[in-house]
C-alpha cells in the first residue's frame, strides 16, 4: 500500500513539472517561422468585379495576384497572428474594364497593377493604356483611379492621344474621368495635330 501511494506521488509530480515547463517539447506551442511573413497566396486567372451602391464600377483582370499575408502583435496573447491583408493585393499584367450606367466606358491594360478591397481604388504600372470608347488613349507610366471621386490621376508624364481630332497632348500630372473627356493637364509640355490619313483610293 505504502508503495503504491509512493508511485502514485511520484506520477502526480512528474505530472506538475511536465505541465509547469510548457508543451514545447512536443510542438504544441511552437513559435511562428520568421520566414512565415514571406509567404504569399498567388491566384492565376484572377477576375473581381467591384460594385458601388449596386452599380458595376469596375471590374479588375490578372494573370496572377498575390495576396500578401500579414503580421500583427496580440498583446493579451503575447504572440504574433499571421492573416491575409485585406487592404490590397498586387497583380501581374492587369486589364481593368470601366463602366458607367452599366456601359463600357474605357479599359486599362498595364505590366502591374493593385486592387484596394475597401475603398474600390486601383494604381496601375508600367506601360499603362487607358482607350476610351470613343478611342481616344491615355498613356503613361504609373496612373491612379480614385474611386470616391471617379477619376484617374497621375504625377508622371502623360500623352492623351484624340482620334477624332488627329491630336497628341504631352504633359505632366493628370486627371480625368473615365470616359477621358473631362482630362485636365497641370503642365503641357505640347501638343501635335496631325494630317488626316488620306484615303486609300485616292
Amino acid at each position: 500500500m505504502i508503495a503504491g501511494k509512493r508511485f502514485k506521488l511520484i506520477l502526480l509530480f512528474s505530472l506538475i513539472v511536465f505541465i509547469s515547463s510548457g508543451c514545447g517539447d512536443i510542438g504544441l506551442d511552437e513559435p511562428f517561422r520568421d520566414d512565415l511573413k514571406e509567404i504569399d497566396y498567388q491566384i492565376s486567372g484572377f477576375e473581381l468585379k467591384y460594385y458601388k451602391f449596386g452599380e458595376l464600377s469596375w471590374i479588375f483582370c490578372a494573370d496572377t495576384v498575390v495576396v500578401p499575408i500579414s503580421e500583427e502583435f496580440d498583446s493579451k496573447e503575447d504572440t504574433r497572428v499571421f492573416s491575409i491583408d485585406k487592404g490590397f493585393n498586387s497583380a501581374e499584367v492587369v486589364e481593368i474594364s470601366f463602366f458607367k450606367n452599366e456601359k463600357l466606358t474605357s479599359k486599362l491594360y498595364a505590366d502591374r497593377g493593385e486592387y484596394y478591397v475597401l475603398s474600390g481604388n486601383l494604381i496601375a504600372e508600367g506601360n499603362v493604356v487607358v482607350e476610351s470608347a470613343d478611342k481616344d488613349k491615355l498613356l503613361t507610366s504609373k496612373l491612379w483611379w480614385m474611386e470616391f471621386v471617379e477619376q484617374f490621376w497621375t504625377d508622371r508624364e502623360v500623352e492623351i492621344i484624340r482620334l477624332k481630332d488627329n491630336s497628341k497632348i504631352r504633359g505632366v500630372r493628370l486627371k480625368s474621368d473615365r470616359m477621358l473627356k473631362d482630362v485636365r493637364i497641370d503642365k503641357h509640355i505640347e501638343t501635335v495635330i496631325y494630317k488626316p490619313k488620306e484615303k486609300a483610293n485616292e
